[in-house]
């Protein structure tokens, strides 16, 4: 449905994602064509993934330097700005990306979002355990950030930490207990420790509840298999 630009735009990344570049540069074009202002900024950041994808780094930083320029509101300002050090990042340009953090903490001195972000950058670099201490202060004041629970808890994993990784998971799911992201850790977890019905039966649950959520009918159906 191409009148539904919510889905057209989402289809358009799952596009960048699959590498198909063509299609995905005509959906932009759609999306810019149709001068919604939240659909436009939507576009230019396509636009930029699709460019950034093709290795054009300094076109993908161009294309969100623009939009930045255009917008006034503080939160989108910083959404474009984090858009623009995960390219740096992701094209290991991390002298850049440090130095924009170090700027973008006077403009947003509180910001979770930018925290999490320099969190990734030192695991990027591999200072693991100054990631770790890093993604460590925002779970303990931001439990519910569900993105650096899972980006600490493969860390503490990955460096034989089980424990301290199943305790952060726990934490977590205590506080926010209906999240799919964390009941999933929690699987993996059963799932890895041997305990295969125990993690059917956290997919089970959460399938039921959700009336058949296509990711978790997928991990359901990946530990029948």
């Amino acid at each position: 449905n191409m009148d539904d630009l919510a889905l057209v735009a989402l289809y358009a990344q799952v596009l960048v994602s699959l590498d198909d570049t063509a299609t995905a540069r005509g959906l932009v074009t759609l999306l810019e064509g149709r001068d919604t202002p939240g659909m436009t900024a939507l576009a230019q950041d396509i636009k930029a993934a699709i460019l950034f994808s093709e290795n054009r780094v300094e076109d993908s930083l161009g294309v969100l330097n623009a939009s930045l320029q255009d917008q006034g509101l503080a939160d989108e300002r910083l959404g474009i700005e984090v858009q623009m050090l995960r390219v740096r990042m992701l094209s290991g340009r991390f002298d850049e990306a440090r130095a924009q953090i170090k700027d973008l903490r006077q403009s947003f001195p509180e910001s979770v979002a930018l925290r999490v972000v320099e969190a990734n950058l030192l695991a990027m670099e591999g200072r693991v355990e100054q990631a770790i201490a890093a993604y460590r202060a925002i779970t303990e004041a931001h439990p519910d950030q569900i993105i650096a629970v899972q980006r600490l808890h493969a860390l503490l994993t990955r460096q034989n930490r089980g424990a301290e990784a199943h305790a952060l998971r726990a934490h977590a799911l205590a506080v926010s207990p209906d999240n799919y992201d964390l009941l999933a850790l929690h699987a993996y977890e059963l799932e890895q420790s041997g305990d295969v019905e125990g993690a059917l039966g956290i997919y089970a649950g959460h399938y039921a509840r959700t009336h058949g959520d296509v990711i978790v009918s997928n991990n359901y159906a990946s530990l029948l298999a």
